[in-house]
C-alpha cells in the first residue's frame, strides 16, 4: 500500500490489510511529512487475488473507535474482541492504558 500526504502531514496509527483468507494489523505510529509518501505491506494469504485490500487509520480515527468501544464496553457481548481491538489501538497510538 502506498501513502502519501499531498496537502498535509498524514499522523497513520495503523494500517489493517484484509484479505478473504486473513487480515493483518500493522501497527504504525507514523506521521508522513507533506508531499512524501510511504510504503506499507505484508505477505498476505489469499484464495482469490481480488480480495486483497487495505484500510488506513489516521491517528484521530484510532482516537475516536478507541472511544467508541470504550463507551459500548459494559454492554457489549463480544468483550474478548473488542478489548482486542483497543489494546491494537493503544498500542498502535503509543498509549499505556490504565486498569
Amino acid at each position: 500500500m502506498k501513502a502519501c500526504a499531498t496537502d498535509y502531514p498524514l499522523a497513520v496509527a495503523m494500517i489493517d490489510l484484509k484479505s478473504d483468507v486473513e487480515k493483518v494489523t500493522l501497527g504504525v505510529n507514523n506521521v508522513i511529512p507533506k508531499g512524501h509518501c510511504s510504503f506499507y505491506g505484508a505477505v498476505m494469504k489469499a484464495n482469490d487475488g481480488k480480495t486483497l485490500g487495505a484500510t488506513l487509520i489516521l491517528k484521530t480515527d484510532a482516537l475516536a473507535e478507541a472511544q467508541s468501544i470504550l463507551s459500548k464496553l459494559p454492554s457489549t457481548t463480544k468483550k474478548d474482541t473488542s478489548i482486542k481491538r483497543l489494546m491494537e489501538l493503544y498500542n498502535s497510538l503509543g498509549f499505556i492504558p490504565k486498569l
